[in-house]
């Protein structure tokens, strides 16, 4: 693989976006508008969720902020959320599909910041400063923009049809203030597709378009990179 142009192809059994590794990272960013669940074809307590974070591709902790629904009696429920894995999440009820949301994790040199910006309404968003959790070592070796599915996947849980959800205004920074997107001449990255791997052959579930905008190296840089994520098979 040549670092910075290409990436590899992955499977995963809840991640469906890109990662990058093989470098140390401070910051990633992206906005995205929050898709819309229908609840009338997906399966009662069905999820999905879009965040960005630091660590959690090829280490045991995960820093992310992000939003997240589900589907309960036929009626979808929508949430922001921050977490330290492996401390549990915390969770907000003010958001609504349709809103334009910033996500952004930046590592200070000692805690992490996790911002939370609605742009469709400022009064939902939030900031929260938070120390890895006790016993843990968080090692900033990730970062990552990501569609997923709760709970580990199948058979655990289940996909809800979102449709489509487009990142946009994509910025990740190492430790070494190099600003770049995905692509970058400092860090390796993965394309990932979801599979539901709990069934023969492994149904594909969330995959993600091709990335557009400019490489890093050749006019790009942070903030001028995008790609989609669509639920192929949501249950």
């Amino acid at each position: 693989m040549q670092r910075g142009t290409k990436f590899n192809t992955v499977e995963s059994g809840n991640w469906s976006g890109f990662a990058t590794y093989g470098d140390h990272f401070r910051f990633v960013s992206a906005t995205y508008t929050i898709p819309s669940l229908n609840c009338g074809i997906s399966p009662d307590g069905s999820f999905d969720s879009q965040w960005v974070g630091l660590d959690g591709y090829t280490s045991s902790t995960v820093e992310q902020v992000g939003t997240f629904a589900q589907c309960s009696g036929g009626t979808p429920s929508y949430f922001a959320f921050y977490e330290m894995f492996p401390a549990n999440s915390v969770s907000f009820t003010d958001v609504n599909p349709g809103d334009s949301i910033t996500a952004t994790v930046f590592f200070n040199g000692s805690q992490w910041v996790l911002s939370f910006v609605d742009n469709t309404n400022s009064s939902a968003g939030f900031s929260t400063t938070q120390s890895c959790p006790s016993g843990s070592t968080c090692r900033n070796s990730n970062a990552e923009i990501i569609s997923e599915v709760p709970n580990g996947g199948p058979p655990s849980a289940t996909l809800a049809d979102y449709g489509i959800v487009g990142f946009t205004q994509i910025a990740i920074t190492d430790t070494a203030a190099h600003h770049y997107n995905i692509f970058s001449p400092d860090w390796k990255n993965d394309k990932i597709s979801e599979y539901n791997l709990s069934v023969p052959h492994g149904n594909l579930m969330q995959s993600p378009s091709k990335l557009e905008g400019a490489v890093s190296g050749s006019g790009g840089g942070p903030g001028n990179q995008a790609f989609t994520i669509q639920a192929i098979n949501p249950d």
